[in-house]
């Protein structure tokens, strides 16, 4: 047991972060009380800590891309998590991104995934939860406006998506396929 000189309180040795210049080894607050006052110092000073964590990720992008590397291997789950909450909240971000990613691939001569396709398609329906058509919400599809197969360089762009009920959007191709094989 150990006492803490910050909360008053005893408590185990577990609770206290080491410390190499002390008897014991280990600091005179408890992590509790070194967390709280942690936050306070960052909450003060924001502009500060901000400006103090670029110029570390300046001076060391190296090293902390190495750093994020292993994270990222050793921890699949929780990025994978963190990326979904992420797109979620930034769809305009994705698609902003998506977009300059086929731009470099130069897509007229890639074929798109199901995977990116996928996210595509939940990104539109994100945008518009509901049927453009009939304005159900059930059974939603994401509907390329213009073809991927003559248009590729708009088949991930967001404005080129319209979101259908699974009827509506079996009926628009269905229209589509008779106006171009010539059945009125």
């Amino acid at each position: 047991m150990k006492h803490c000189l910050r909360c008053n309180q005893d408590k185990p040795l577990e609770m206290f972060y080491k410390h190499k210049r002390t008897k014991d080894g280990l600091q005179t607050y408890c992590k509790v009380c070194v967390d709280e006052q942690g936050k306070a110092y960052r909450t003060v000073n924001k502009e500060q800590c901000i400006a103090a964590r670029q110029a570390y990720y300046k001076a060391n992008k190296e090293q902390v891309a190495i750093q994020n590397r292993a994270w990222k291997q050793a921890n699949p789950e929780k990025k994978a998590v963190h990326n979904k909450a992420w797109s979620k909240a930034n769809p305009n971000k994705v698609a902003v991104i998506m977009k300059a990613y086929l731009q470099r691939l130069n897509l007229a001569n890639t074929k798109i995934s199901k995977r990116t396709l996928a996210a595509w398609s939940l990104q539109a329906k994100t945008a518009h939860p509901y049927c453009e058509l009939c304005l159900t919400t059930a059974n939603l599809e994401a509907h390329h406006i213009l073809p991927k197969a003559k248009y590729p360089q708009f088949a991930l762009d967001l404005t080129n998506a319209q979101v259908l009920c699974t009827d509506c959007h079996d009926e628009i191709h269905t229209e589509t396929l008779n106006l171009t094989r010539g059945v009125a």
